[in-house]
């Protein structure tokens, strides 16, 4: 039941970059992606979340290593990653194709206020 105090809190995981890979160009840009979600047991309080895993052969338009970010042009749009391992940005410049391996996730808690 949902009483008047009731908290809601939605929290989205931004874009970050789990695998950033050179490939060799071949002129054509992939995305693939997988849903899970996820949701509260029974009896609690309503809540769940929803994780995308995004896999994608893309074009590097932008490397901002002092973020650390990189911003790709998919085939189906342009994002801007936080990249986990800064690491993996040592090789990456403008210009290079990559496979990149993503998660955004977003959730949904009710909790009570605590009145």
């Amino acid at each position: 039941m949902y009483w008047q105090h009731d908290l809601v809190t939605l929290t989205y995981a931004q874009a970050i970059a789990m695998e950033l890979n050179k490939v060799k160009g071949t002129g054509i840009r992939e995305r693939d992606e997988s849903t899970r979600t996820m949701r509260t047991d029974t009896g609690q309080k309503p809540g769940g979340a929803i994780e995308k895993t995004v896999r994608m052969i893309a074009d590097v338009v932008a490397v901002n290593r002092s973020a650390p970010t990189v911003t790709l042009q998919g085939a189906q749009h342009t994002v801007e990653l936080l990249v986990k391992d800064p690491a993996q940005l040592k090789e990456i410049e403008v210009g290079n194709r990559v496979e990149a391996v993503y998660v955004e996730a977003v959730a949904l808690q009710v909790t009570g206020s605590g009145k």
